[in-house]
């Protein structure tokens, strides 16, 4: 029988609130880094797909290595090394819940699911400024937890942050569904944890759809 749902969170639960290339256009511009809109946005994808995973085992704690990991990403970006108020200030803005948004099916699924009884959380490749996002957009309070891979020195695919999840809330890979919008992240990452994923594909599948596979498995 489910009992919870295991959330993903950028591009899940929440997007940026204007195009990452934009937002690192004028950031970056401001401290002395200008580069084109159209740069950035043919590069920001290859950087991100190209960054490996944070350095968990060499760096104090997670959210030290998922920093660090973002800053390699900023200077693939920029092609070149960025001044240290420059990278501040863009990771600093994405702390803020006004560089994000809730998406649009969102606020119902989440209603819907408490009024089903379902325990809910959030399991992300992020770091401590997703908690700060999520308060601040009047989201956080839906979940029992949120882990990132930052909180748990893991990131998806790996099991190992499924499992903290699964230990911290006493629950079974059977009692769970997890769904995010990354095929390797979410469809595989849960597999490898031995939970069932519902992968997104907006606007075809997106979280309407998803509490309504997991209403018709409990009718069964």
């Amino acid at each position: 029988m489910i009992s919870a749902l295991f959330f993903d969170a950028a591009g899940t639960l929440i997007d940026t609130a204007e195009p990452v290339a934009e937002t690192y256009h004028r950031i970056l511009g401001a401290h002395g880094h200008p580069i084109p809109v159209e740069t950035l946005t043919a590069r920001f994808p290859r950087a991100f797909a190209e960054a490996g995973d944070p350095d968990f085992a060499g760096l104090p704690n997670g959210n030290q290595a998922e920093r660090a990991w973002w800053r390699g990403i900023v200077e693939r970006c920029a092609d070149a090394p960025v001044s240290d108020p420059a990278f501040d200030a863009l990771f600093t803005h994405y702390a803020h819940p006004d560089a994000w948004k809730a998406l649009p099916d969102v606020e119902h699924t989440l209603a819907g699911a408490a009024a089903m009884g379902l325990r809910l959380a959030v399991v992300s490749n992020f770091d401590a400024r997703l908690h700060l996002v999520l308060e601040g957009l009047g989201l956080a309070g839906h979940f029992e937890l949120i882990l990132t891979s930052g909180d748990a020195r893991a990131r998806k695919p790996d099991p190992a942050i499924f499992e903290i999840a699964m230990e911290r809330m006493g629950l079974q890979p059977h009692q769970i569904r997890h769904t995010g919008d990354s095929h390797r992240c979410d469809a595989e990452g849960a597999r490898n944890a031995g939970i069932a994923p519902f992968l997104l594909d907006r606007p075809q599948r997106g979280l309407i759809e998803f509490l309504q596979e997991v209403r018709h498995e409990l009718r069964k």
